[in-house]
C-alpha cells in the first residue's frame, strides 16, 4: 500500500506542477559555450521557469524541482508592487528535467506540447 500511496502522491505532484507551469511557466532554450574556445564548441540547454508573486507556491515548486528560488523586490521602485518569486530548473537532453518534461507533456495543452517539442528539437540540433 505504501507504493500505491507514493505513486498517487507522485501523480498528484506532477499534476500540480503541470497546472502551475500551464498558468505561470515557460520553457526556454539557450546555447552555452563549451569548455574549449570556438563557435562550434557550444551546447544547448533547456530551462523551465515559473514566476509569480506567491512565495509559498514557488517555495513548494522549488522543493519539488530540487532547486532554490530567487526574489525580485520591486517595491523599492514602486511601493504597490509585490515581490516576484522565480524558480528555474535547467538541463540537457538527459537527466531530471527531461524526465519531468516527459511526464508532464501528455497532460499539457497542445500549444505547450509544441513549445516543448520545439525546444527539444533545437537542443538536439545543437548536439549534432
Amino acid at each position: 500500500t505504501r507504493r500505491i500511496a507514493m505513486a498517487s502522491l507522485c501523480y498528484w505532484l506532477v499534476s500540480w506542477i503541470v497546472g502551475l507551469y500551464e498558468g505561470e511557466g515557460c520553457l526556454s532554450f539557450c546555447t552555452k559555450p563549451g569548455r574549449k574556445p570556438g563557435k562550434e564548441n557550444r551546447y544547448g540547454s533547456l530551462t523551465l521557469q515559473i514566476k509569480m508573486t506567491d512565495e509559498d507556491t514557488i517555495q513548494r515548486a522549488s522543493k519539488f524541482l530540487g532547486v532554490s528560488y530567487s526574489t525580485t523586490d520591486r517595491s523599492k521602485e514602486t511601493p504597490r508592487y509585490k515581490p516576484i518569486y522565480r524558480v528555474r530548473k535547467s538541463g540537457g537532453l538527459q537527466g531530471q528535467l527531461m524526465d519531468l518534461l516527459d511526464r508532464m507533456k501528455p497532460h499539457l495543452c497542445k500549444r505547450r506540447q509544441e513549445q516543448i517539442e520545439t525546444a527539444i528539437n533545437k537542443c538536439k540540433n545543437m548536439s549534432k
